[in-house]
């Protein structure tokens, strides 16, 4: 594969002008769905090649999440397509305004390896909707799933409306030297500053979605059942290697044994006595992510629930650690993992304290009774997205933006935000030569006293 020549040979495709009918988009979301449906098991089983996913979880988290996208931008393109017209101030009549939706051009999406197909597909749907054509690297480290997501491809697209590219940093590094019209980045901060540079390089657009410590907050009013149990969901979906994870949690020290041991049961009942067993549990991606995760715990003074685990098979045991204390290295940067610290609060002034030790979460968690003590914590902390007594479910909604905030993300997607992140808006004024007003030009002594009529 000769990388210098892809995005030329996109790029030719985009300028035929063959992406951007609305028929055509229409017609390649139809189809990306046919050729998804039918290779669904397909997807599937690289999933649990790749991560240990349950059918289940595959289908709830990824492909489903990707079908619906889908149906969704099929229900509402021809609304978002359509140009705005507006009226312009009186000093610019007789005109008409317009605002008119125009793709940006040639996108690349470069996806990680943790929801490897969702977070391939998803920004593609609303690259395509949008009318671009696109470069997709899906992520080398899930590499069962990269080859399935190069087969849909090619069988969904005419080549080069959207070509994917396989293979590992030195591939991605090579298309960041590329002028693409918009970067689209999912994945550590790290990268993404490379990935915002490279951008900037080309004056093009980007959108980074990060990650980050992601707070999730328990007073003395929260129901112990949903609580524990939504939070033993959220923490272990994909064996804790989730975006949206909640991170840690911040328990009010009144109920904290009993959130404790809740949400020990509920990994419980989820998993049994022996989880590494349990056909519903997934695996760390590789032992590279393993001993990191191994290390974090190792490293921990706080008193650990639970901690099983094998290298072997990339087992790691859901795990609580408690009395854990701001300087533990637990906390010092995103877990991305099994992993789930807990810290004691009494008076709600120490939750800002350790939230803002690592601001801007993508995510924020709420779990109270009481609407005052939610509409507090909303407005004073910045997040990217929150659940009030629920984990995640402001991702799969798709009338909301899903994006960050600084360290966890810049710009969002899904839904309508998909189609405007890959969008360029063109401002343009249309004026009538029917007749002229004489009064908007040199000498200007004659207007001076009807000014103030134009601004009104």
């Amino acid at each position: 594969m000769v990388l210098s020549t892809i995005e030329s040979e996109v790029r030719s495709v985009f300028n035929s002008g063959m992406t951007r009918p609305i028929e055509s988009r229409r017609q390649a979301l139809i189809l990306l769905k046919d050729v998804l449906v039918r290779r669904e098991k397909d997807v599937m089983k690289a999933l649990r090649q790749d991560l240990g996913k349950c059918e289940f979880e595959s289908k709830i988290s990824e492909t489903g999440f990707i079908i619906s996208e889908i149906n969704y931008h099929l229900k509402h393109l021809d609304d978002w397509a359509k140009e705005v017209v507006g009226v312009p101030p009186l000093l610019a009549q007789p005109a008409k305004t317009r605002l008119v939706p125009c793709p940006r051009g040639v996108v690349l999406v470069l996806a990680p390896w943790n929801y490897p197909f969702m977070l391939s597909l998803a920004p593609l749907i609303g690259a395509v909707t949008a009318g671009n054509a696109v470069v997709l690297k899906p992520s080398e480290l899930a590499p069962h799933t990269a080859d399935v997501i190069a087969e849909i491809v090619s069988e969904a697209f005419p080549e080069n409306q959207v070509r994917c590219v396989l293979g590992g940093e030195d591939v991605a590094s090579e298309l960041l030297r590329h002028p693409f019209d918009h970067f689209f980045f999912t994945g550590s901060k790290r990268v993404g500053r490379i990935v915002a540079q490279a951008a900037l390089d080309h004056l093009s657009t980007f959108t980074l979605e990060l990650g980050g410590k992601s707070p999730c907050v328990i007073d003395d009013t929260a129901n112990t059942l949903h609580t524990a149990r939504r939070i033993a969901w959220g923490k272990s979906l994909n064996a804790g290697q989730t975006c949206v994870a909640p991170d840690f949690l911040l328990v009010h020290e009144s109920v904290h044994d009993k959130i404790v041991e809740s949400i020990t049961e509920e990994w419980r009942g989820f998993y049994g006595t022996d989880p590494e067993r349990s056909p519903d549990y997934g695996r760390i991606i590789n032992v590279d992510q393993f001993d990191r995760l191994e290390q974090l715990l190792e490293s921990t003074k706080g008193r650990i629930i639970g901690g099983k685990r094998s290298r072997v098979s990339r087992f790691f045991e859901p795990t609580i650690v408690t009395d854990v204390e701001l300087g533990d290295p637990l906390m010092a940067s995103e877990i991305f993992g099994p992993i789930l610290p807990v810290i004691r609060w009494r008076e709600e002034t120490e939750l800002s304290h350790v939230i803002n030790k690592n601001p801007d979460p993508l995510a924020l968690y709420i779990f109270t009774e009481r609407k005052d003590f939610s509409e507090r914590l909303l407005s004073s902390v910045s997040f990217g997205g929150a659940c009030v007594n629920h984990i995640a479910l402001h991702l799969g909604c798709p009338d909301l933006p899903f994006g960050g905030k600084k360290t966890s993300g810049v710009g969002r997607y899904h839904g309508r935000y998909g189609f405007e992140t890959f969008t360029h808006y063109k401002s343009v004024v249309e004026a009538s030569s029917l007749f002229d007003v004489r009064l908007k030009y040199p000498p200007y002594g004659k207007i001076d006293s009807l000014l103030k009529w134009f601004y009104l």
